[in-house]
C-alpha cells in the first residue's frame, strides 16, 4: 500500500510540476508555430558537416540513394519527398547544386527547403 502512495504521490508532483505534456499542450507544439521549420531552425551551418560536390552527386536518389540537393552552399535531403520520386523533380535531378534553378525558375522558391533537412555544407 505505500509504494502505491509514493507513485501516485510523485506522479502528481511531476505533473503539477509539468513534466508531463498533457495530450493538449503535444497538439498545441504540433500545430502552432513550432511545426514550420521542423529541420533547419536549429541547424547552425557551422555544426553541418562538410561535404564535396562529389559526395553528393553520389546522392542522386537513383536505385534507392538518397536524394540530396545543394542550394547556396547547403545540402539538403529531399530522399523523404514525394516530389522527388528517384530523385526527380520536375526534370531536373538530385545530386547537384540546383541554386539557380530553385532562385529563378522554381514557382514556389527557397521556401519550400524550410520543410527539408540540412545534412551538410559544400567545402570549396
Amino acid at each position: 500500500m505505500k509504494k502505491f502512495l509514493l507513485v501516485v504521490l510523485a506522479l502528481f508532483v511531476l505533473t503539477a510540476t509539468g513534466c508531463f505534456d498533457t495530450p493538449e499542450d503535444v497538439t498545441d507544439d504540433l500545430n502552432g508555430v513550432e511545426e514550420e521549420n521542423i529541420y533547419n531552425e536549429t541547424n547552425d551551418e557551422a555544426q553541418l558537416p562538410f561535404m564535396t560536390v562529389e559526395e553528393v552527386a553520389e546522392n542522386d536518389g537513383v536505385d534507392g540513394a538518397n536524394a540530396y540537393v545543394i542550394v547556396d552552399g547547403i545540402v539538403y535531403d529531399v530522399t523523404d519527398s514525394a516530389r522527388w520520386t528517384e530523385g526527380l523533380h520536375n526534370d531536373f535531378q538530385a545530386g547537384q547544386d540546383l541554386t539557380d534553378e530553385i532562385e529563378n525558375i522554381s514557382p514556389h522558391g527557397l521556401d519550400v527547403l524550410d520543410n527539408m533537412p540540412q545534412v551538410g555544407q559544400i567545402v570549396e
